[in-house]
């Protein structure tokens, strides 16, 4: 039996779905309303049409705090799933005529803001008037929100695998261990990275893959380190490093700066410690002409 013979004609309105779907997160109507740009009255209206035309109730209220039915709680993965499938269809259709002077999300690892910027240079060339918007946060949370459609693209270090995304290699990168001139480290010749074990370190915090990575190699390699301090900004980890309190593992160029300087140097040991760099994007979906386009400009620009 062919696809044409099994489909009939729907009832059910997208745009309950998608009311629905808000209230059930936001677990209110006022604040459904203000995002869904519409009154509240409206937004409690679609929710009692999607009730009435389907004999169900969605939502308890009591003591003004909203939870949902059992009905509620069934098909709340299936909106979430309807919502997902039409903003993707919607930002496609959006890029077909719009590649010009449309928009880019990225999501970009706070490492690897530098990295992108290269291609960011090269895809204006082709696309001078496209609005690029840089989000940045740790591989964790990037990876997380690009599944929630907050981004088109995302660069990350690599992270565990998700099966809802998709990931493609874009480059290896050779990391550094950073520290002050006044280390006692600072100016020995090349030693073996068992010497860091027990050495104070300075580490980006839970859901950096640069974190990930690093914690892993020292697993590896039976090392302990001490962790002193975790920071999620790169200034913050940059100045604790230039005074001496500690060791962090950092991307060259974002301090290319102060290696100048003199403010901060590089521990030379006997390996080296490559980064993965990725570009990741939802799985089973359309995707919009000009992320498309930018994906190419990460695949095949050095």
């Amino acid at each position: 039996m062919g696809m044409e013979e099994t489909m009939r004609a729907l009832h059910i309105n997208l745009s309950h779905i998608i009311t629905f779907l808000y209230v059930a997160e936001l677990k209110s109507y006022r604040t459904a309303a203000e995002r869904l740009f519409i009154t509240q009255p409206a937004v409690s209206m679609q929710i009692k049409a999607f009730e009435k035309q389907f004999g169900v109730k969605l939502f308890h209220s009591k003591n003004r705090e909203l939870s949902l039915t059992d009905t509620g709680k069934k098909i709340l993965p299936l909106a979430r799933e309807l919502y997902k499938t039409a903003f993707t269809c919607e930002n496609f259709l959006n890029g077909i005529n719009n590649a010009e002077k449309g928009e880019l999300h990225l999501g970009v690892a706070r490492t690897l803001n530098l990295f992108i910027a290269h291609y960011i240079s090269i895809f204006r060339k082709s696309f001078p008037g496209v609005k690029i918007i840089i989000h940045e946060g740790s591989s964790k949370k990037i990876l997380e929100e690009l599944e929630n459609f907050t981004y088109d693209l995302a660069v990350v270090a690599h992270y565990e695998k998700n099966p809802n995304i998709q990931t493609e290699f874009i480059s290896e990168e050779d990391m550094i261990f950073a520290v002050s001139p006044l280390h006692p480290l600072a100016n020995k010749k090349r030693i073996p990275i068992s010497k860091l074990d027990g050495e104070k370190f300075i580490l980006q915090g839970e859901g950096s893959g640069t974190r990930m990575n690093i914690l892993k190699i020292f697993q590896e390699e039976n090392i302990n380190p001490n962790i002193v301090t975790e920071a999620d900004n790169l200034q913050t980890i940059k100045k604790l490093v230039s005074q001496n309190k500690g060791i962090s593992l950092m991307y060259p160029p974002l301090i290319e700066k102060e290696l100048k300087e003199g403010s901060i140097t590089k521990i030379f040991i006997d390996r080296k410690i490559p980064i993965k760099i990725e570009v990741a994007f939802c799985k089973r979906t359309l995707t919009s002409p000009l992320t498309l386009a930018f994906l190419e400009v990460l695949k095949n620009s050095s």
